[in-house]
């Protein structure tokens, strides 16, 4: 590329011939203004010249001389420009496809990128709405409890609820259950026999399963920490859903069942009750 903006603007000067060494420090002199790199030596640079039409050499006793027809060096220089404008402009058209290649990959990405956070932010949203449909349902079931019928105010706690929805199964023996709770407030008679399932904070074994004539009475002596030598030092008490049904003709042979079900669940270890 140096070698042929030199020789259009040599076309351009009314000599027609030159000194090799004369032509090839024009050369270098060119090239140095044009910063275009590394320059020809002097060998090559006279092997290249003599490629274009026009020049011819003659070798003198002062050296080397370049004979220039300057109408022919024109024309071959002109097809050389229009040969070398094309792989310029094919070379153009192969970095504009590359460029476009990458982009849409890029855009693809990006796309690919918003469709993953979507997806997140959806299952982030179903998983929000299914707690709070949750914690709705209780908030629900405490509010028509504690005003159903006028009935004394009672205050369930969710995993009170959680409790006697696995007790009773059937929502309407449940809400009859609840009501006479809330119209019993205060009295012995609210209480109920059965089993019970305590998950404990802070203790080497998590679970802790119990029986009682008075289930409610013993959840809260055991929170109280006046219950079992295994609740005492807990520091928190969560009420679970059974895993088992029983009767409470037998509440030892209930809590039995219940105790063997969680260790198979959760290990031995991490399970306390029965005897």
């Amino acid at each position: 590329m140096d070698q042929l903006d030199f020789l259009t603007a040599i076309v351009q000067e009314p000599e027609t011939k030159y000194i090799a060494k004369v032509l090839h420090d024009k050369y270098k002199q060119f090239h140095a203004d044009g910063n275009y790199g590394v320059a020809m030596t002097e060998t090559m640079f006279g092997r290249k010249i003599q490629e274009i039409d026009g020049v011819t050499r003659q070798k003198t006793n002062h050296g080397s001389v370049y004979h220039m027809n300057k109408e022919a060096m024109k024309n071959h220089l002109e097809v050389l420009s229009l040969d070398m404008r094309k792989i310029t402009s094919a070379d153009s058209q192969k970095r504009k496809e590359i460029e476009e290649r990458k982009r849409k990959h890029n855009l693809e990405t990006e796309e690919e990128q918003r469709k993953a956070k979507r997806l997140q932010d959806d299952e982030e949203d179903r998983q929000r709405k299914i707690i709070e449909e949750q914690e709705e349902k209780c908030r629900k079931v405490m509010v028509e409890y504690a005003h159903g019928d006028n009935l004394t105010r009672l205050t369930i706690e969710p995993s009170l609820h959680r409790m006697l929805e696995s007790r009773y199964p059937d929502e309407n023996k449940r809400s009859e259950f609840i009501k006479s709770l809330a119209a019993a407030v205060a009295k012995p008679s609210m209480e109920y026999a059965g089993v019970y399932v305590l998950k404990l904070g802070g203790l080497p074994h998590m679970y802790y399963v119990g029986c009682s004539k008075t289930v409610l009475a013993r959840i809260e002596q055991h929170r109280r920490g006046a219950g079992a030598a295994c609740t005492a030092g807990a520091t928190s008490i969560e009420v679970l859903p059974l895993l088992t049904e029983g009767n409470e003709a037998d509440l030892d042979g209930w809590e039995r069942a219940e105790t063997l079900t969680l260790m198979y669940t959760f290990g031995i270890d991490k399970v306390r009750g029965w005897h």
